[in-house]
């Protein structure tokens, strides 16, 4: 990028002290968070807890079809959690959440 005559890193470096720069972050981890959930939601295909079996049956077979999308979602999850101390909790019901681990001199500790 720097090739193009934008540098993305001194871009962020910039912002940093701004007051924005802590909700853009938290905007940006929604969106994250919330394609994530969208994207695991097709791949599961549906709720087979109330399904016939016939639909059960399908739905065995969407969510084996889309078994790459799910592992997707689950590498993002991991690689968020690892590399940013970021970590998204997949609701039953409802929408999935995050919050943001610091690391301390103690270990890491919680930061909702």
């Amino acid at each position: 990028m720097s090739q193009l005559g934008f540098n993305f890193i001194s871009k962020l470096e910039s912002h940093a002290d701004s007051a924005n720069s802590s909700q853009s972050l938290e905007d940006i981890i929604n969106s994250v968070t919330h394609f994530r959930e969208r994207v695991r939601s097709f791949a599961l295909g549906g709720d087979a807890a109330n399904a016939t079996d016939e639909e059960k049956s399908l739905i065995r077979v969407h969510r084996d079809s889309h078994s790459a999308l799910l592992d997707s979602t689950d590498q993002l999850r991991d690689k968020l959690a690892a590399t940013a101390g970021i970590i998204i909790k997949d609701a039953e019901e409802g929408p999935s959440t995050w919050h943001m681990i610091e690391k301390t001199s103690d270990g890491p500790s919680a930061r909702e």
